[in-house]
């Protein structure tokens, strides 16, 4: 419970410095520009896995990319290791993604949940890979020591065109009322 909670505080804190930032962000962002053609190959791809009749139940999908995270995402890890996990997930969006199938409105959903949890997946190794440290309880078996030029910055994964980008970041810095001891 205790983990949980640490956890969920890092996530409301970060909603506030967004939320703060937000207003003025969109104060002076300019309208947004939507791509039809896009937003149509996005509804073709949530909607593929009805015209699936005997392909793979979106569960099946997820336990298996729980399964490889489980494997090759964890405490002790090496870039071989990390590469095998990308190259088993590689499999699985090859083989089996074009052939999720759905049902019911919830197995459709639950396509799009394992689209997603695929790509957090993918964007994790993809991440790991890139720190070329150990530091906390991460552990890169080929990179031991901690790198102190990677204090205070975090990595930030992200699609831009399609395609995976990882960057290091500074760390924001905390409001002096959240450093607070038990805030």
């Amino acid at each position: 419970k205790r983990l949980h909670f640490l956890m969920t505080s890092v996530y409301i804190i970060s909603g506030i410095i967004v939320g703060n930032q937000m207003k003025d962000y969109c104060a002076g962002a300019p309208a947004p520009e939507i791509d039809l053609e896009h937003v149509q190959s996005v509804i073709n791809e949530v909607y593929a896995p009805l015209n699936e009749d005997d392909g793979t139940e979106p569960m099946e999908m997820e336990s298996s990319i729980r399964y490889i995270n489980d494997h090759y995402i964890g405490m002790h890890i090496s870039e071989g290791k990390l590469k095998e996990g990308l190259n088993r997930l590689a499999s699985l969006k090859r083989e089996f993604m074009p052939h999720l199938m759905a049902k019911t409105p919830h197995d459709l959903m639950r396509c799009v949940e394992v689209r997603n949890i695929f790509d957090g997946s993918i964007l994790h190794l993809k991440a790991c890979l890139n720190r070329k440290e150990s530091r906390g309880n991460f552990i890169r078996n080929d990179y031991p020591e901690r790198d102190p030029n990677n204090d205070n910055y975090i990595s930030v994964c992200f699609k831009e065109n399609g395609e995976d980008k990882i960057e290091m970041m500074r760390a924001p810095e905390l409001k002096p009322e959240y450093l607070e001891e038990g805030k």
